[in-house]
């Protein structure tokens, strides 16, 4: 059935398709509380349109394709049952609708999904983005065992919910905005190549999941990031929290190459790990807290403006890197902080070990005007005391000789 400039209009009615094909040539379908079926069909719009109004898609095993077209849900439903959804120059726009793959397919070539206060649900599915936007208002897009992908495209959460469940979001030069939204990973993976990931008073959440950069970007604006038994790494990529929060509960945090910003923030680490391999951690008037965590630089810098950094059985560990307090307070409770030719410099500041250790091979310790408590704590210089062994050696070699001296003189006395 092809349509030629002409319209097919379904008034409460039924259009099944079995095995057969509908085009639709610069040409409009509407369904009023209707119902378009395609069993093993092809529904193809080349510039035309798709209107559902309080109607249902079902696509069974079938393919359904826009070229320059439009399809619009207002308070329908759209269903692919082991089908595809294709958007070429497109755009997909669902008002109070619903968007259900089953072992499906949607994929926007430079097209538009939106949704307003609609919801998009995946299960065992895929979304693909290439140069193509998906955007939600106050809308719901859930992922089960599915994947969404994003190649230079675009996807944007307006006070919206993105739930991965078992899923994969991958971003490859493409960018993932959330105003005031929600993205939660459940055993999931989240995966930026050279993309960016923005949260406006947002929040991120990974339970069991993972967290990947590659030199891309993830920037919080007041919002809070929170791993829980998750992973979050950075290769040559930066992670950026403005007045916001990253909690990591049993998680791991790590930067290859990266740079770790907290402008005004809070990072704590509950049995955790953060990891900084030639990077760059950076406190401006923030917290960053260990609880029974280990924190490690490897050729690192950490770096505290009028912050605090507090461990709670904890260890830090510097290994030819560079610790800095410029008025700020390092505090150990029953924790170990460990310099391996490194530097641990505190200006205007204080450094406090209860019960602790602070120990320095072959690194150097700089106080100016601040202070350094020990409450039952051990300091350890093993440079120093070398030196200080020496000397009691050479004093010995000395005590020595004046014994020999006196001997020679009682002899020939």
């Amino acid at each position: 059935m092809v349509l030629l400039s002409g319209e097919l209009l379904l008034l409460s009615g039924e259009l099944v398709l079995l095995s057969g094909e509908l085009v639709l040539l610069s040409g409009e379908l509407l369904l009023l509380s209707g119902e378009l079926v395609l069993l093993s069909g092809e529904l193809v719009l080349l510039s035309g349109e798709l209107l559902l109004l309080a109607g249902e898609l079902l696509l069974l095993s079938g393919e359904l394709v826009l070229l320059s077209g439009e399809l619009l849900l207002l308070s329908g439903e759209l269903v692919l049952l082991s089908g595809e959804l294709l958007l070429l120059a497109g755009e997909l726009v669902l008002l109070s609708g619903e968007l259900v793959l089953l072992s499906g397919e949607l994929l926007l070539l430079s097209g538009e999904l939106l949704l307003l206060s609609g919801e998009l649900v995946l299960l065992s599915g895929e979304l693909l983005l290439l140069s193509g936007e998906l955007l939600l208002l106050s809308g719901e897009l859930v992922l089960l065992s599915g994947e969404l992908l994003l190649l230079s495209g675009e996807l944007v959460l307006l006070s919206g919910e993105l739930l991965l469940l078992a899923g994969e979001l991958v971003l490859l030069s493409g960018e993932l905005v959330l105003l005031s939204g929600e993205l939660l990973l459940l055993s999931g993976e989240l995966v930026l190549l050279s993309g960016e990931l923005l949260l406006l008073s947002g929040e991120l959440l990974l339970l069991s999941g993972e967290l990947l950069l590659l030199s891309g970007e993830l920037l919080l604006l007041s919002g809070e990031l929170l791993l829980l038994s998750g992973e979050l790494l950075l290769l040559s990529g930066e992670l950026l929290l403005l007045s916001g929060e990253l909690l990591l509960l049993s998680g791991e945090l790590v930067l290859l190459s990266g740079e770790l910003l907290l402008l005004s923030g809070e990072l704590l680490l509950l049995s955790g790990e953060l990891l900084l391999l030639s990077g760059e951690l950076l406190l401006l008037s923030g917290e960053l807290l260990l609880l029974s965590g280990e924190l490690l630089l490897l050729s690192g810098e950490l770096l505290l403006l009028s912050g605090e950094l507090v461990l709670l059985s904890g260890e830090l560990v510097l290994l030819s890197g560079e610790l800095l307090l410029l008025s700020g307070e390092l505090v150990l409770l029953s924790g170990e902080l460990l310099l391996l030719s490194g530097e641990l410099v505190l200006l205007s500041g204080e450094l406090l070990l209860l019960s602790g250790e602070l120990v320095l091979l072959s690194g150097e310790l700089v106080l100016l005007s601040g202070e350094l408590v020990l409450l039952s704590g051990e300091l350890v210089l093993y440079q120093v005391n070398w030196f200080y062994y020496q000397v009691n050696w050479f004093y010995y070699q000395v005590s020595c000789f004046y014994y020999q001296v006196s001997w020679f003189y009682y002899q020939v006395s």
